[in-house]
């Protein structure tokens, strides 16, 4: 199965101005997660805290891209898959600083190649969960 989650900072940060954000990007993965193969690793229960990283977050006061953090840091342990099968790959810009703050495999690449290092990654090992993050720097 070949499934990739693009996520659009610029877009979601103008759509999400409300404070139903969070709610809205959950039920957004949500919809994702029936394409997700289950792999048949011993799995442990994780948490929000499994995915968060000891890296200062470096975001402007106000930023729309803390709530989209937080919701996936909280969305993937109800993914029921193992930490280790997660790969975050992003473009350039501030929203693309997000795999330095998620404690999965991950990479910045360079302007306008995250869907190219994405599809790599899928193509090469598709029992990953590849989940691009690309946003205004990006374009």
């Amino acid at each position: 199965m070949f499934s990739i989650i693009i996520v659009s900072w610029l877009v979601l940060e103008q759509l999400l101005s409300s404070v139903k954000q969070l709610e809205f990007v959950m039920m957004l993965l949500s919809a994702f997660q029936p394409t997700i193969q289950f792999s048949s690793y011993l799995l442990t229960s994780l948490t929000k805290k499994d995915f968060v990283t000891p890296n200062d977050v470096r975001w402007c006061p106000g930023c729309g891209d803390y709530a989209i953090l937080n919701a996936v840091q909280r969305t993937l342990p109800e993914l029921g898959i193992p930490r280790e099968q997660f790969v975050v790959v992003s473009g350039i810009g501030c929203s693309s600083r997000f795999p330095y703050y998620m404690n999965t495999y991950g990479f910045h690449t360079i302007h306008g190649r995250a869907p190219t290092g994405a599809t790599g990654v899928k193509v090469a090992n598709p029992d990953l969960s590849v989940w691009m993050i690309t946003g205004d720097g990006d374009g």
